[in-house]
């Protein structure tokens, strides 16, 4: 049984990507490098930090888990809200950003050097 729907699977290095870009954009390694926008100044209010960026991803997840949702669902009436929401907005939309942020910290693990105890 898939966790994610084959369909939704395209969402997690698109996320990823976003996520990293969006980082790089809030947060420079070289702040003189980056124009300070009226947009760049509304997101760092609603993001202030690097770990409210998996809001956004979690956010961007939903809706786009949502609005598939809506579109590939076979029931009508209530039960096309519900199914529609519940399960393909919440689960597909958390299983979509728990698998964006994994990977995204799998893949920085390997970049950062490990410094060992003891060792000079």
């Amino acid at each position: 049984m898939s966790y994610i729907a084959t369909k939704l699977v395209i969402l997690v290095p698109i996320l990823n990507s976003l996520g990293q870009v969006i980082k790089k954009w809030l947060f420079p390694d070289d702040p003189k490098k980056v124009s300070d926008s009226r947009l760049r100044h509304a997101f760092l209010r609603l993001f202030p930090t690097k770990k409210h960026i998996t809001i956004l991803i979690l956010s961007i997840a939903f809706i786009m888990s949502t609005i598939w949702g809506f579109v590939r669902s076979e029931y009508t009436g209530w039960r096309l809200v519900v199914d529609a929401i519940v399960y393909e907005g919440m689960l597909q939309g958390l299983m979509i950003r728990l698998s964006a942020m994994g990977t995204f910290d799998t893949v920085h693990a390997f970049r950062k050097p490990v410094k060992e105890e003891g060792c000079e």
